[in-house]
């Protein structure tokens, strides 16, 4: 799902509103829980497996592997002599820009909710901005998209 507008049209609203971070002013909004990958991500000076736990502390490396994988990132952490235990700056130095989101995605999918909302947009979007949902296991073409 994409709802496309232009800044200022109301998408975060409206995603903070479905999250339950807004009341809605009249009505009831009914939606599944969801994660968020908000605008700004942090990332923090730590090994990426460290950024990676903040989601979930148990996450075996399967998981892991699993989450970069679905976020696109997998292939260029495979390429990394650290892997895993290579270290992210702050903000997430160390990372070009584009992949800089991905660890970040690969959290949101490691929380295991039900489904996940961005008010971001992927790159190669020429539309004005959109919010996207999408379920928990996201097709591998829309990590790509991202």
């Amino acid at each position: 799902m994409a709802v496309i507008g232009a800044s200022g049209a109301g998408k975060s609203s409206l995603l903070a509103l479905v999250a339950g971070e807004l009341p809605a002013w009249e009505g009831h909004v009914a939606a599944l829980p969801a994660t968020l990958l908000t605008q700004r991500t942090e990332l923090f000076q730590d090994t990426l497996r460290g950024n990676l736990l903040l989601a979930d502390p148990t996450a075996d490396d399967a998981r892991l592997w699993r989450a970069l994988a679905d976020a696109g990132l997998a292939a260029h952490v495979a390429t990394l002599p650290e892997g895993l235990e290579a270290r992210l700056g702050e903000g997430g130095a160390g990372l070009s820009g584009g992949q800089s989101r991905r660890p970040a995605l690969a959290r949101l999918l490691l929380r295991g909710a039900p489904s996940g909302c961005s008010t971001s947009r992927p790159r190669g979007w020429t539309a004005p901005s959109p919010l996207m949902c999408w379920p928990a296991s996201p097709p591998a073409r829309w990590a790509r998209a991202c």
